[in-house]
């Protein structure tokens, strides 16, 4: 596996990073939205700022909680990428190992009738003017 530049202070490789800020955003908005509609909601009393002031502490504390949960979503992908990626690949090899070994079974017994019929018509008669199996075009 290449080990591709990470650049940001979270060690997020760049060709991952639009899915990390991906990440982040959607959960620090749902976070923020959850946060913000539960002071509303449970401190009535409070005027507007104070819960604007509210939503500002407890989202201080979360922000690195979110950032570090969005990491490790992006590690999961990447790792899980990575193993979709090498399975699909070595499936692959195995398919064209398997299609290369069985060209070369048809390909063995295509000559081996070739040669077949070559030694039968060398009993019958001494001419035999069949195209060996490799030399036929393919229609």
């Amino acid at each position: 596996m290449q080990d591709r530049q990470r650049t940001s202070i979270w060690s997020v490789r760049e060709d991952w990073q639009r899915l990390y800020i991906f990440l982040f955003s959607l959960q620090f908005v749902a976070v923020v939205g959850f946060i913000t509609w539960h002071e509303i909601n449970s401190k009535t009393a409070n005027s507007w700022p104070d819960s604007l002031i509210a939503v500002g502490e407890t989202i201080s504390g979360l922000t690195l909680a979110i950032a570090a949960e969005s990491l490790v979503l992006t590690e999961t992908v990447m790792v899980l990428a990575q193993w979709y990626k090498e399975r699909s690949e070595r499936k692959a090899a195995e398919a064209a190992a398997r299609a290369a070994a069985r060209g070369a079974a048809e390909n063995q017994q295509k000559w081996e009738s070739w040669l077949q019929r070559q030694m039968e018509a060398s009993v019958v008669t001494s001419e035999f003017t069949e195209p060996p199996p490799s030399l036929e075009r393919k229609p």
